[in-house]
């Protein structure tokens, strides 16, 4: 069972603190919200768990192992992270772009195994994009540039999915399907924890919803708990009569 821990973690950037002494566990089969404001740490505290930046005080671990004493490829075999903008360095067809969630698992040089080719058409087909496979990334709309670039993250396989405001950019229609997607990956055992804005797909989708402010964690519950009118009020700075689920947001005056 795959699990990520996080010890008394720190982490400071240019000199500034921008998560404290954080604390968190999450195991396989959980979708977990991470929401705040901005600069709450979110995007701070998925780029320790994915292993891109070494925390100045405590632990990060996998397993049981810091994150950070596994080399590249391991890693990249065990998390998979996307960023909040993910760009190609080339207009390449979306079959070639997701087949790069196997460069972990291949050699230099060597063509695609039955493995990867399986790997592939499977991420494809859960993610929707099977129908444009042969089409160029950039003659692609924005909802389906974000599947694709997901296919890429699921071709790994890898047991951690780390996402950063996967839905930001896209309408209504789109931020559903992209969330019914990371659901299922969550339902299949995968551990999935993600950065969101949208508070209410993170009420809707979460098992758990984990609400940051200034780099420390201020509720780690259910959603409806985590994201009380009070919890709401203290964070945002916002009124949510009933709590995020019920009537709309409103300025605290």
């Amino acid at each position: 069972m795959t699990g990520i821990r996080f010890d008394k973690a720190r982490l400071e950037l240019g000199g500034r603190p921008v998560l404290h002494s954080l604390s968190l566990s999450a195991g396989a089969g959980e979708l977990i919200a991470l929401a705040g404001p901005n600069g709450a740490g979110k995007s701070s505290l998925l780029r320790l768990a994915a292993g891109l930046l070494p925390p100045d005080r405590g632990q990060v671990e996998l397993d049981g192992q810091a994150v950070g004493g596994l080399d590249a490829r391991q890693r990249a075999r065990q998390i998979a992270y996307l960023p909040a903008e993910s760009r190609e360095a080339w207009p390449l067809d979306v079959q070639s772009l997701v087949a790069l969630g196997r460069i972990p698992f291949r050699k230099p040089l060597r063509r695609l195994s039955d493995a990867d080719e399986a790997a592939i058409t499977s991420a494809m087909q859960r993610a929707g994009v099977t129908a444009f496979a042969a089409r160029r990334i950039d003659t692609l709309s924005s909802g389906e540039r974000a599947r694709v670039h997901l296919a890429r993250m699921l071709a790994t396989q890898a047991p951690v999915l780390l996402l950063d405001e996967p839905t930001a950019a896209l309408d209504l229609k789109h931020q559903l399907a992209v969330m019914d997607i990371v659901a299922a990956e969550a339902k299949a055992g995968r551990l999935v924890i993600m950065a969101l804005h949208a508070l209410d797909l993170a009420a809707r989708y979460a098992d758990r919803v984990v609400l940051m402010q200034e780099g420390q964690i201020r509720a780690d519950a259910a959603p409806d708990t985590a994201l009380s009118e009070e919890n709401v009020r203290a964070v945002f700075g916002v009124e949510a009569p009933g709590g995020i689920q019920a009537s709309g947001l409103k300025p605290v005056r």
